[in-house]
């Protein structure tokens, strides 16, 4: 079973319907957390925007169970 993960701020254990954190990351590739492209077209190493912003090690993509 995953776990619940925001489709607003890709954070995990809630969902987007009851999403409090202003950061909005729709548009953000999942693998190195930037905006404009995608995941699959995406070349950069892979960085984890979520886990950068809270100080840990980053260098894992989004919802990886190392976050």
């Amino acid at each position: 079973i995953r776990p619940l993960q925001c489709f607003k701020c890709l954070e995990k254990g809630h969902v987007q319907t009851n999403c409090n954190n202003n950061v909005d990351r729709r548009q953000s590739c999942y693998r190195c957390g930037t905006e404009g492209h995608l995941a699959r077209e995406c070349t950069a190493s892979a960085r984890c925007v979520i886990c950068a912003d809270a100080g840990q090690s980053s260098g894992h993509r989004m919802g990886e169970p190392a976050c």
